[in-house]
C-alpha cells in the first residue's frame, strides 16, 4: 500500500491512517428512507448497494465529521 500512497504525495515520516466505515442494516435503511428507496431493496442486496456507494460514502464522511 505504501507505493499507492507515495504516488499521492505521502512520505514515510507522515502518519498514515486507515478509516473503515461499517453500517448496520438499520443505518442503511435510514439512508434508503432519506433517498425515498424501498426499505429492503438495495441495502439487502450488495450488487444493488453498489449503485448507491457514493451516498453511503457521503454519509460515512458526515458521521466521521461529527465524531471529531
Amino acid at each position: 500500500m505504501e507505493t499507492i500512497h507515495a504516488v499521492g504525495g505521502w512520505r514515510s515520516e507522515m502518519p498514515l491512517f486507515r478509516v473503515e466505515g461499517r453500517f448496520t442494516r438499520e443505518v442503511l435503511r435510514e439512508i434508503a428512507a432519506g433517498m425515498n428507496l424501498a426499505q429492503g431493496d438495495w441495502c439487502d442486496d450488495p450488487w444493488l448497494a453498489l449503485d448507491h456507494l457514493s451516498t453511503i460514502m457521503r454519509q460515512m464522511r458526515r458521521t466521521a465529521a461529527g465524531c471529531v
